[in-house]
Protein backbone atom coordinates (compact mmCIF):
# COMPACT_ATOMS: atom_id res chain seq x y z
CA UNK A 1 0.00 0.00 0.00
CA UNK A 2 1.37 3.43 -0.87
CA UNK A 3 1.88 6.23 1.60
CA UNK A 4 0.03 9.55 1.26
CA UNK A 5 3.29 11.12 0.05
CA UNK A 6 3.68 8.48 -2.68
CA UNK A 7 0.04 8.93 -3.71
CA UNK A 8 0.51 12.70 -3.92
CA UNK A 9 3.69 12.27 -5.95
CA UNK A 10 1.93 9.88 -8.32
CA UNK A 11 -0.99 12.27 -8.71
CA UNK A 12 1.34 15.19 -9.43
CA UNK A 13 3.18 13.11 -12.02
CA UNK A 14 -0.12 12.22 -13.67
CA UNK A 15 -1.16 15.89 -13.71
CA UNK A 16 2.21 16.82 -15.27
CA UNK A 17 1.68 14.21 -17.96
CA UNK A 18 -1.87 15.38 -18.70
CA UNK A 19 -0.75 19.01 -18.86
CA UNK A 20 2.06 18.08 -21.25
CA UNK A 21 -0.35 16.20 -23.51
CA UNK A 22 -2.73 19.17 -23.42
CA UNK A 23 0.12 21.49 -24.44
CA UNK A 24 0.90 19.27 -27.42
CA UNK A 25 -2.74 19.21 -28.56
CA UNK A 26 -3.09 22.98 -28.15
CA UNK A 27 0.07 23.55 -30.17
CA UNK A 28 -1.42 21.61 -33.09
CA UNK A 29 -4.63 23.65 -32.90
CA UNK A 30 -2.66 26.92 -32.74
CA UNK A 31 -0.62 25.97 -35.79
CA UNK A 32 -3.71 24.87 -37.75
CA UNK A 33 -5.50 28.11 -36.88
CA UNK A 34 -2.47 30.12 -37.97
CA UNK A 35 -2.30 28.25 -41.29
CA UNK A 36 -6.03 28.80 -41.85
CA UNK A 37 -5.57 32.51 -41.25
CA UNK A 38 -2.63 32.67 -43.63
CA UNK A 39 -4.41 30.75 -46.39
CA UNK A 40 -7.48 32.98 -46.52
CA UNK A 41 -8.24 34.30 -49.99
CA UNK A 42 -10.64 36.89 -51.30
CA UNK A 43 -13.01 34.05 -52.18
CA UNK A 44 -13.15 32.80 -48.58
CA UNK A 45 -16.41 31.57 -47.16
CA UNK A 46 -18.53 34.16 -45.35
CA UNK A 47 -17.62 34.34 -41.68
CA UNK A 48 -14.38 32.41 -42.12
CA UNK A 49 -12.36 35.22 -40.52
CA UNK A 50 -14.77 35.27 -37.58
CA UNK A 51 -14.37 31.51 -37.06
CA UNK A 52 -10.58 31.53 -37.26
CA UNK A 53 -10.52 34.42 -34.79
CA UNK A 54 -12.80 32.51 -32.41
CA UNK A 55 -10.56 29.45 -32.66
CA UNK A 56 -7.49 31.60 -32.02
CA UNK A 57 -9.04 33.28 -28.98
CA UNK A 58 -10.23 29.98 -27.52
CA UNK A 59 -6.91 28.19 -27.99
CA UNK A 60 -5.03 31.17 -26.50
CA UNK A 61 -7.27 31.05 -23.43
CA UNK A 62 -6.85 27.28 -23.14
CA UNK A 63 -3.06 27.63 -23.40
CA UNK A 64 -3.06 30.28 -20.65
CA UNK A 65 -5.19 28.04 -18.44
CA UNK A 66 -2.76 25.17 -19.06
CA UNK A 67 0.19 27.43 -18.10
CA UNK A 68 -1.58 28.31 -14.86
CA UNK A 69 -2.16 24.60 -14.23
CA UNK A 70 1.54 23.87 -14.78
CA UNK A 71 2.48 26.72 -12.40
CA UNK A 72 0.16 25.23 -9.78
CA UNK A 73 1.69 21.78 -10.29
CA UNK A 74 5.20 23.27 -9.86
CA UNK A 75 4.12 25.02 -6.66
CA UNK A 76 2.56 21.84 -5.26
CA UNK A 77 5.70 19.85 -6.16
CA UNK A 78 7.89 22.38 -4.39
CA UNK A 79 5.64 22.32 -1.33
CA UNK A 80 5.70 18.53 -1.32
CA UNK A 81 9.51 18.50 -1.54
CA UNK A 82 9.79 21.05 1.27
CA UNK A 83 7.42 19.03 3.45
CA UNK A 84 9.39 15.86 2.77
CA UNK A 85 12.66 17.63 3.67
CA UNK A 86 11.15 19.05 6.86
CA UNK A 87 9.76 15.67 7.83
CA UNK A 88 13.17 14.06 7.47
CA UNK A 89 14.91 16.83 9.40
CA UNK A 90 12.31 17.06 12.14
CA UNK A 91 11.90 13.33 12.64
CA UNK A 92 12.09 12.53 16.36
CA UNK A 93 14.99 10.47 17.59
CA UNK A 94 14.29 6.99 18.81
CA UNK A 95 14.57 6.41 22.59
CA UNK A 96 17.78 4.48 21.98
CA UNK A 97 19.27 7.38 20.01
CA UNK A 98 18.22 9.78 22.77
CA UNK A 99 20.19 7.76 25.31
CA UNK A 100 23.19 7.69 23.00
CA UNK A 101 23.12 11.43 22.47
CA UNK A 102 22.29 12.32 26.07
CA UNK A 103 24.54 14.88 27.69
CA UNK A 104 26.68 13.00 30.26
CA UNK A 105 27.13 16.17 32.31
CA UNK A 106 23.45 16.37 33.19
Amino acid sequence: MSTPEESSANMLEQLRSLSHRMSNALEVIMQAQYLLQQSRTSGSAPGEEKWTTMIGNAVTEAAETNRELRDTIRTLSAMQAANAANTKIAAPLSPKANRKNANPLR
